[in-house]
């Protein structure tokens, strides 16, 4: 058995999150698809984190097993060819069978764009208008409260048994 990790980023604007919903276009069931194209024993990705629909990823890890061998090069190249334009696939590696994307990730970073300007219209799906009157002062005092190590225990689902939270 293989274990490979996919490296990729996409554009979230026509995807209804990342995490694999019937009858909906997400992320993990487009790569899946098209994984099966070039895979056929596979069944399940393992992706390191969820994302909303209209969210993007500048860097997101997914792994999975397969008994079939593709040098890593030709697999970034296929998929590349295979996959819609708001997909694009940077790296791709055989791993450790211990290797678990979501398990193995050992941080998260998210990134919000707000601007008071007008925002051009190319712009628009990846930046967030905020009002003239926005005061970053009192922003910046509540942002600092983000920044750090946080328990997001409340956030998990309920039975879910996560490493660490």
């Amino acid at each position: 058995m293989i274990n490979y990790r996919i490296d990729f980023q996409y554009d979230g604007t026509d995807f209804y999150g990342s995490q694999k919903q019937n009858y909906k276009r997400t992320v993990q069931g487009v790569l899946l698809k098209y994984l099966k194209d070039i895979f056929q024993d596979i069944s399940t990705l393992t992706m390191s984190g969820r994302t909303d629909r209209y969210v993007h990823a500048n860097h997101q890890v997914l792994n999975f097993h397969t008994t079939q061998f593709i040098d890593n090069h030709k697999l970034v190249y296929a998929l590349n060819n295979l996959l819609p334009n708001d997909i694009l696939v940077t790296d791709a590696s055989v791993v450790d069978m211990i290797f678990d994307a979501r398990r193995s990730a050992i941080s998260r970073e998210y990134l919000y764009v707000f601007s008071c300007e007008l925002i051009p219209v190319y712009l628009k799906n990846y930046v967030s208008s905020i009002s003239h009157n926005f005061n970053l002062s009192i922003a910046q005092i509540l942002f600092d409260y983000l920044v750090g190590e946080h328990d997001f225990k409340l956030f998990c689902k309920t039975g879910s048994q996560p490493l660490t939270t």
